[in-house]
């Protein structure tokens, strides 16, 4: 028999229910109050907050929610800009999320997620304290903002934790409290939203609908406008970088760095998107955040070509949401340069957000760390050569497994024979058992043992046989994908590309090799890779020849040259730097080959332009492009070439 109590406990819950998870209540707030203090009467404990839900929905943008492209220097902020307006504002560092209104009324709330399907937030709706749940706006109305802790509210929150629960930084405290399903939690953490962006219902310019916004009952992001046409553009964006980053610093508002958009909406929205970033809108990023930890031990790994290179490992450390315990050294002069010793203090960071990096470390470990004098894979000796002013480590082992694992990466690699499913796992255990052999063609092979293979520990008929088929597959393929599938030094993508479009059979490039062609004439490649391919072909040439023998090559474009009105037929360029008018440079590379130019990987007297959106860098291709009167353009110089 249901009790007066049970009865207020269960309306009490839908409302809360209806009100946290769907932004809607059926009570008024009088009634619902009237209903507390009599369970309260009771015994009842109010607790803020729905009783957690099974799992977060998910749900379908209506508007891409894309990333946004990066840069890292006026000059590119300024190539950006043009001839237009931009809104620079603060690039709030939390996590982005979009609501939708209906007639005044807040009907959507949803994260960005992967850009095209995020989680379903609108029963968080009153855990954001700031967020506007009606807006005096009729129709349709969709703003894009961030989410986001104050860095007071921050410190508070960790306070009260132990030192083991403590958050490290307030975007990861915002993203973790939104993934909460219990509403009562994320409702204590002082989530506050700030628009940045009117996607629907908005006016023909971004400075109006942040305006707009504001007069809604909205907190915006600080913003200014630029005017393109000022004589002082260059210095006032200098001056802009400097007062956004004491602005934040000064109310504790987390960002990590500022947002250039075009002013005028539709001007930015002819210019569409990439599959990664919209076109309207560039990133200033500032210098990459650094994370404390302590160094473990350091790990050598070996590559194909045989350089032992030093891993550090240490205490995992949450970076941009991600769990980081291991970066690369690259090299031993990298390594010394940091002063690594044993168990000290490192501080790392993810550069542009992506790739772990130890920026540096203290002097604090107990001794220094030892550099093997012997291969850790295969025990042969190791020995320290000078590579381009860089001390790097190497085994002398010919036969060392470990770089016959690495040559073997290469040639599954999609940028190889693109063989699905052949892991570095697998590609270890077939090798260590002899199913693999320092011979390339053994892959092809492996059809004649599958009887074998299925009785193997964790392999089966499902595992083999889809390997068997994706080896098959790969049988199928074209002359540059092949040739990059070998490990010939030096010749990677880009130059197997431009020897293809030199040769166009496996027969020419093989009797280019015996005949001892020079391919310092080709585009790109220089005298000394050149001597590497014959000195590889000398060597190799046999297991190469047994492969070819297996393949059915398919024509393909890149090695016929193209015909017709090409506005880049007969020029070589070079490509550096970021990009933003493409996703990223092998993007920009391609359209440069379709549009009927060439793509060298370094700057020589046969290159005609180098692409690098900042011209006043002084990295070695900018200088050596100077050196040789060279011109050095912009994506924006190059899209005018191309018209």
């Amino acid at each position: 028999m249901t009790t007066r109590y049970d009865d207020l406990i269960g309306k009490i819950n839908k409302a809360k229910e209806d009100y946290y998870q769907y932004g809607t209540s059926m009570l008024t707030d009088q009634e619902y109050d009237a209903l507390v203090a009599e369970a309260e009467r009771m015994g009842y404990s109010e607790t803020v907050g729905a009783a957690p839900v099974d799992d977060i929905a998910k749900i379908k943008h209506e508007h891409p929610m894309l990333s946004l492209d990066k840069c890292h220097s006026t000059d590119e902020i300024i190539q950006f800009i043009g001839n237009h307006d931009v809104v620079a504002m603060y690039k709030a560092d939390g996590l982005t999320i979009s609501a939708t209104y209906q007639d005044g009324k807040l009907v959507r709330l949803e994260t960005r997620g992967n850009g095209e399907v995020g989680n379903d937030i609108m029963f968080h709706a009153n855990s954001i304290e700031n967020l506007p749940k009606r807006i005096s706006k009729p129709g349709k109305f969709v703003i894009d903002g961030e989410c986001i802790i104050l860095r007071d509210d921050f410190e508070k929150i960790n306070r009260a934790l132990p030192e083991d629960d403590k958050y490290s930084n307030p975007r990861n405290l915002a993203a973790g409290s939104l993934n909460l399903l219990d509403t009562s939690i994320a409702a204590k953490r002082h989530l506050r939203f700030y628009a940045w962006d009117v996607i629907e219902g908005g006016e023909d310019y971004l400075s109006v609908n942040l305006s707009m916004a504001k007069d809604l009952g909205f907190d915006v992001v600080t913003a200014f406008l630029i005017n393109s046409n000022s004589v002082d553009c260059y210095n006032n964006i200098e001056n802009i970088l400097v007062n956004i980053r004491t602005l934040s610093d000064a109310v504790g508002f987390p960002i990590d760095g500022v947002v250039f958009k075009y002013d005028n909406v539709k001007y930015g929205r002819l210019l569409g998107m990439t599959g990664h970033h919209p076109r309207n809108a560039i990133a200033y990023k500032y210098e990459d955040e650094l994370y404390s930890t302590k160094l473990k031990t350091i790990k050598w790994q070996i590559g194909k070509s045989g350089q032992i290179v030093p891993v550090a490992i240490f205490n995992p450390v949450v970076i941009d949401s991600t769990v980081v315990e291991r970066a690369s050294l690259h090299n031993l002069s990298i390594m010394n340069s940091l002063g690594l010793t044993n168990g000290c203090t490192v501080y790392v960071k993810k550069c542009n957000q992506i790739i772990p990096q130890i920026d540096s470390a203290d002097p604090d470990g107990d001794g220094d760390i030892h550099i093997p004098s012997v291969c850790p894979i295969c025990g042969a000796k190791t020995t320290i050569v000078k590579d381009n002013n860089s001390e790097v480590l190497y085994c002398m082992n010919d036969d060392c497994p470990g770089k016959l694992l690495g040559k073997y990466k290469t040639f599954v690699s999609k940028k190889g024979m693109d063989i699905d499913g052949l892991s570095e796992a697998i590609l270890k255990k077939l090798l260590d058992l002899g199913y693999l052999t320092n011979m390339f063609v053994s892959i092809y092979e492996l059809k004649d043992s599958k009887e074998e293979l299925y009785k193997l520990d964790r392999f089966g008929k499902k595992l083999v046989n889809n390997l068997l088929a994706s080896i098959e597959a790969s049988k199928s393929t074209d002359l540059q994908h092949f040739i990059a599938a070998f490990s010939i030094p030096g010749v990677g993508e880009g130059q197997s590309k431009m020897i293809c479009k030199q040769f166009h059979t496996f027969e020419e490039f093989s009797h280019a090799c015996d005949d001892q062609y020079d391919f310092s004439q080709i585009p790109g490649i220089g005298s000394v890779l050149s001597g590497n391919i014959h000195k590889w072909w000398m060597l190799n040439h046999m297991q190469m020849i047994d492969v070819a023998a297996l393949m059915n090559f398919q024509s393909d474009d890149i090695m016929n040259e193209p015909t017709g009105n090409y506005p880049l037929a007969d020029k070589t360029f070079v490509v550096t730097g970021s990009v933003h008018h493409w996703k990223n440079r092998d993007e920009l590379k391609s359209e440069i080959e379709r549009l009927g130019g060439k793509v060298a990987g370094s700057v020589s007297k046969n290159t005609n332009y180098l692409i690098n959106n900042d011209t006043m860098s002084t990295t070695g291709k900018n200088k050596k492009a100077k050196e040789l009167n060279i011109p050095i353009i912009s994506e924006e110089e190059l899209l005018k070439m191309i018209g």
